[in-house]
């Protein structure tokens, strides 16, 4: 294993830690969480420091890991977030870097938390933990240029918990209001896998503005939904649906005559944008209201990008994944023949949306403009020229 030498990984590279996590039961255990970041697992003493002298036995925190001269320090607390905030604050009172580990073995929480001014931190629960704390940590795998280099950007991983957090919480918030609103009778696992969808597919297209590729507007989206309520019309009904289903889910050439009013917009095959057989179901729209409420306290209020692990506080790609997989029950997706691959099927997606450019920009077929973009030829690159 290497310490910090070798390929470099970045913090964009995650890594799944829920099963090791799940067996983490003593301070020990922490080297093998350690090991999984792709640093070098240890068990060895913190030098004894003066203002230690009073802390009560088996407290002391032992080193579990290290990544060049950043060294991991593990712990046990029964209060592991305010215990690895304190020693991390006091390492960083001394000018010293260094990652902690607090463990809480009886209420199975972990704490992390970083040496680095502002000292972030996250909490998570070991049996279930919360899908945005979770890809936060996973965000801590990989090396960088030296141990300051790591520090900040562990610092700017676990700072990013705090707007995925909120984020996710206004998300699933969002979700049950537009669930009970919706009209018409309904069971209860329709209404919400309704409701999902459709703030699924929103959120996907904010990555999609985010890159530029909404009729190259910064907001489209905004802009639309201000439009079509000027006019005193129905968001769903005469934007979304002609959005999703009229422009976003067919070529260029096969859309419909009001398809043109939205602009460049790319061709997105990728099934997001197809009828659910629950809409099919359902009679009537989404009220003007709710929507207003989503646009207004969930999808306006949050920046986004398209780079996972940025770490700025953006929400990024990966966000799609961690609410689908924490607001939806597994039995509920399998039930639904509803699944989602989080990072995958964005890029997926976009990968779609660029061949179906390149395809309709070069006048060749979408296998075509695949093989030209993955072999990058000259031709299909400089055919994607405005859409960045």
């Amino acid at each position: 294993m290497a310490e910090g030498g070798g390929a470099e990984r970045t913090l964009a590279s995650t890594v799944d830690l829920r099963p090791l996590l799940h067996d983490i039961r003593k301070p020990q255990d922490l080297m093998r969480l350690v090991a999984a970041l792709g640093h070098l697992p240890l068990w060895e003493p913190v030098p004894r420091h003066p203002d230690r002298s009073s802390r009560r036995p088996g407290a002391d925190p032992v080193v579990v890991g290290r990544f060049g001269e950043f060294p991991w320090l593990g712990l046990s607390s029964d209060d592991p977030e305010r215990a690895a905030r304190s020693l991390a604050r006091r390492w960083s009172s001394r000018g010293r870097l260094c990652g902690v580990m607090a463990l809480d073995p009886n209420a199975r929480r972990l704490a992390v938390a970083v040496a680095l001014d502002g000292v972030p931190a996250l909490s998570l629960d070991l049996t279930a933990p919360d899908p945005v704390a979770l890809g936060c940590l996973g965000r801590l795998a990989g090396a960088a240029d030296g141990a300051l280099a790591y520090a900040v950007r562990a610092a700017e991983a676990l700072a990013g918990e705090s707007v995925g957090r909120r984020f996710f919480q206004e998300f699933r918030a969002t979700l049950e209001r537009m669930a009970a609103g919706l009209p018409g009778p309904m069971r209860a696992e329709d209404r919400r896998v309704y409701s999902l969808l459709q703030l699924t597919r929103v959120l996907f297209l904010y990555f999609v503005q985010a890159k530029g590729w909404l009729d190259g507007r910064e907001r489209f989206l905004a802009d639309s939904v201000d439009r079509c309520l000027s006019r005193r019309r129905r968001l769903h009904r005469d934007l979304l649906r002609p959005l999703f289903f009229g422009t976003l889910n067919r070529p260029a050439a096969e859309r419909c005559r009001t398809a043109a009013d939205f602009g460049a917009l790319p061709f997105l095959n990728g099934g997001l944008f197809e009828p659910h057989p629950i809409e099919r179901r359902l009679r009537g729209d989404v009220p003007n209201d709710i929507w207003r409420d989503a646009f207004d306290r969930l999808f306006e209020r949050f920046h986004f990008t398209v780079s996972e692990g940025a770490g700025d506080g953006r929400i990024a790609p990966d966000m799609l994944g961690r609410v689908f997989e924490g607001v939806m029950a597994p039995d509920s997706r399998r039930a639904t023949g509803t699944y989602y691959t989080p990072a995958a099927l964005v890029r997926a997606l976009l990968d779609a949306a660029l061949a179906a450019h390149v395809s309709l920009r070069l006048g060749c077929r979408e296998p075509e403009a695949e093989r030209r973009l993955q072999e990058r030829e000259p031709i299909a690159l400089e055919s994607l020229h405005g859409l960045t």
